[in-house]
């Protein structure tokens, strides 16, 4: 696969602070788009705490590169704040994972009493890779 720098080191990062007007969408940074395939898919996959799995919108206006269509879902889902940190990894093929950090300075707690399935779309649920040598998806949505 080409990409806009040429070659795909090892898992790059990037990381962001949500401030306000974060909500609507998420900037690549611009160093940062050298990892981004060179023809732009159209949709990008974000693995979440709670091993979910979100698509969300990539759009480009001008040299800048967004995440936009779903990804206000993703924020309200994960109960995200403003003063929030988000490590981002990305895993090559428009796919990344996300690390939430609160305002504590710690790995945001996703255990059940916080989820808020009900702003959440249909998601697809990874099983324990620790259990099974060949982890599969499996659609949990209802319909």
């Amino acid at each position: 696969m080409a990409t806009r720098g040429g070659c795909l080191p090892q898992r790059p990062h990037f990381f962001k602070f949500l401030f306000p007007g974060l909500s609507a969408n998420l900037r690549i940074p611009s160093k940062f788009q050298r990892h981004i395939p060179s023809e732009l898919p159209k949709k990008a996959v974000l693995l979440c705490p709670r091993h979910q799995v979100w698509e969300v919108e990539v759009c480009q206006a001008g040299p800048d590169i967004f995440f936009q269509r779903g990804w206000p879902e993703f924020m309200k889902a994960h109960d995200m704040h403003i003063g929030y940190f988000l490590l981002f990894q990305y895993n090559g093929n428009m796919n990344f994972e996300v690390k939430v950090f609160d305002t504590t300075c710690c790995l945001k707690d996703y255990s059940l009493k916080h989820c808020t399935s009900a702003a959440a779309p249909p998601y697809i649920k990874i099983e324990d890779s620790s259990t099974n040598e060949n982890p599969e998806l499996s659609d949990t949505s209802d319909g």
